[in-house]
């Protein structure tokens, strides 16, 4: 099996998110360091694959995985690169490098629904991805409470 850069890829933010989320809000510079590397990670990735297409001649399905998922129910899970979705890697890589460069500075401006700190800045990110830039967002009591879910 091929090295799993597509897995990696999709699966690095989740993680490194996920580790956001559970170190204290003291450690601003340990988070913003995990961000940043999860992101020029993920670009380089992402500029690797899209460079590595355009070399393999741009034909077909590339890097190509496939984990069997739910086995017990015929469930698989491929990952692919064709010509749509090369470029959108390579975009979605440079998003996401660029959203952290842009949050650097504005960590205690966070507050999302009444949540402040690391758990903040990781829900902010969907938003950013957008184009917004987010300082402050209240929300009603029920979405407030499907956010926590």
């Amino acid at each position: 099996m091929n090295f799993p850069v597509l897995s990696i890829i999709t699966f690095l933010p989740f993680a490194a998110g996920a580790l956001i989320l559970m170190m204290p809000a003291a450690r601003r510079n340990e988070t913003r360091a995990i961000a940043l590397a999860a992101a020029a990670i993920d670009l380089l990735l992402s500029g690797w694959v899209y460079i590595q297409y355009l070399l393999q001649g741009m034909s077909g399905y590339q890097f190509l995985e496939q984990y069997n998922w739910l086995p017990q129910l015929g469930i698989t899970l491929y990952f692919g690169v064709d010509g749509m979705s090369a470029p959108l890697v390579l975009l979605t890589g440079i998003v996401m490098f660029t959203g952290v460069l842009i949050s650097w500075g504005d960590d205690d401006k966070h507050v999302l629904a009444g949540i402040q700190g690391p758990p903040a800045r990781v829900l902010c990110l969907p938003l950013r991805a957008g184009g917004r830039r987010v300082r402050r967002v209240r929300l009603p009591r029920p979405v407030h409470a499907v956010l926590l879910l």
